[in-house]
């Protein structure tokens, strides 16, 4: 494309540049056209290995700027194809990323009774690409106290760094000793008393109940302890009378 300046001589030279002519050649505009495809997203959140191909049409070939682009992130882009005309097009893409993936833990039940094992926690997840793995699900049979876990994705976006704690509570021991002197000390510095231990509440069988003979005075104390490890203390307190003293006295005649 382009202007042409051409002249003409006859026989006898009588041409010259004054009776020259113009030819104007024009060209189409230019048709040269990109797309952009993101064929692969990014896998994890925060990642960059989405990949992105360029493709140059009409025009004329070979292009600059087509081709595979890879390692990107989340985000806007815009490439460039240029023609062999040098005849430019622009086409923009967008690259997205999945959510955070997030471990989500539950606590359904706490232990219904102290020492037991009967609470139960509810793990899930968040964010990321479905479906998901890991400690996902319903946990039971656990005692009291803190548990780790953790959720992994279809692209195993999951680590330790996500993890959630499900916290099991349990109540406090229900447990109590009753302490009754069942026999007093019949003389002053005896040992013959009897202390009755009770129990009561807790979980049964109970450690260090029943009766306790030969006591001196004093207030002895007596621990008693459940099935669950639970302990309870009570104190008896054993008196005895006071000394005995034989007092005489002189009758006159």
């Amino acid at each position: 494309a382009g202007n042409y300046y051409y002249y003409v001589d006859d026989a006898n030279y009588c041409g010259s540049s004054s009776n020259s002519c113009m030819v104007t050649i024009n060209q189409p505009p230019c048709s040269v056209t990109a797309t952009c495809n993101v064929i692969s997203t990014v896998s994890c959140n925060g990642y960059n290995d989405a990949d992105i191909q360029v493709y140059g049409y009409g025009g004329m070939e070979p292009y600059i700027g087509e081709g595979l682009f890879i390692n990107y992130g989340a985000g806007t882009y815009i490439f460039t194809v240029e023609d062999a005309f040098g005849c430019l097009a622009n086409c923009t893409t967008t690259v997205t990323e999945p959510d955070l993936l997030q471990t989500i833990c539950s606590t359904i039940s706490d232990v219904s009774f102290y020492g037991g094992s009967d609470g139960s926690a509810l793990v899930d997840g968040s964010g990321g690409t479905p479906p998901y793995s890991g400690d996902v699900g319903l946990h039971t049979n656990l005692s009291a106290g803190n548990y780790y876990y953790y959720v992994n994705d279809a692209n195993n976006c999951g680590s330790s760094s996500n993890s959630c704690i499900a916290t099991i509570h349990e109540p406090v021991c229900n447990f109590f000793a009753n302490c009754v002197v069942s026999t007093s000390i019949s003389c002053n510095g005896g040992n013959n008393a009897e202390v009755t231990v009770i129990a009561s509440g807790g979980a049964p069988p109970y450690i260090g109940t029943g009766v306790f003979s030969n006591l001196s005075a004093g207030s002895p104390s007596f621990t008693v302890e459940d099935a669950i490890g639970c302990t309870a203390t009570c104190i008896a307190n054993i008196t005895e009378p006071d000394y005995l003293y034989a007092m005489g006295s002189e009758l006159s005649q």
